[in-house]
Order: C-alpha cells, then sequence, then structure tokens
C-alpha cells in the first residue's frame, strides 16, 4: 500500500526549514522538523521510522556530524534498517564533503539549496 516518504529535516536555521518544507510541499512527502541535532536524534529514535534524513551540518547544542553519528549507533544497537541521511553543508569543500560521509551520511548537498537538486537527492535512495 502507497504511504509518503517519511522524511526528518534537521536544521536550525528557520528560513533554511521553510526552504526546504517549500521545495517539497508538492511531493508526497511527509515531513518532520527539527531545530538541531539533540532534537533531530530524539525525533528520530521516537518518532520514526523515517525514509530519510535532511541532515544540516552546522548546528548548535548538537551538530550534524554528532547527530548522524549517534543515529547509525542506535540503528547498529536496535538492529534497524539504515537510514538514507543527505548531509546539508554551507560549504562545499572537498573535506566537508568527506568528514560528513565519514560520520555516516550517505550523500551530500551543498547550500543553497537548489530545488531540483533536493528532489534528485532524495529519489537516488530507495523508500525503507
Amino acid at each position: 500500500e502507497y504511504r509518503p516518504l517519511h522524511i526528518l529535516i534537521v536544521e536550525d536555521t528557520e528560513d533554511n526549514r521553510l526552504l526546504v518544507g517549500a521545495f517539497l510541499k508538492k511531493m508526497p512527502y511527509s515531513l518532520d522538523y527539527a531545530e538541531n541535532g539533540q532534537v533531530g536524534l530524539e525525533m528520530f529514535k521516537t518518532q520514526g521510522p523515517y525514509d530519510m534524513v535532511l541532515m544540516d551540518m552546522q548546528m548548535p547544542v548538537m551538530d550534524g556530524y554528532t547527530a548522524v553519528r549517534e543515529i547509525r549507533a542506535w540503528e547498529e544497537k536496535e538492529k534497524k534498517t539504515r537510514t538514507a541521511i543527505i548531509a546539508l553543508t554551507a560549504y562545499a569543500m572537498i573535506g566537508d564533503v568527506q568528514r560528513s560521509l565519514d560520520s555516516g551520511c550517505d550523500s551530500h548537498l551543498s547550500k543553497p539549496i537548489k530545488k531540483m537538486e533536493l528532489i534528485q537527492a532524495i529519489s537516488q535512495f530507495p523508500r525503507v
């Protein structure tokens, strides 16, 4: 039976949350939002399962690198299927891309995020 793709958007800047939400509004997605990695991690554990996480890497309280490592550790401990995580960073520097992949992200998008790039990135991953 068909259900919308359940996506968690973890982003500390409200404008960016609104922008990503607007880009994805007409798509068959169910969107949840968290304003930092700590909130995102809690939501991931309690309000999932999620098909995908869009994770900002630079955030206060708990950054995306830490949150992704925690998510991966929790998935392993709980024997959960690995969720697709796309890193969102303000810097397209090779080091940042590599660091996001090393922390457990599957893919990477640089800000400013473009609508078609985002939709394409999401569609690369099979639904859980």
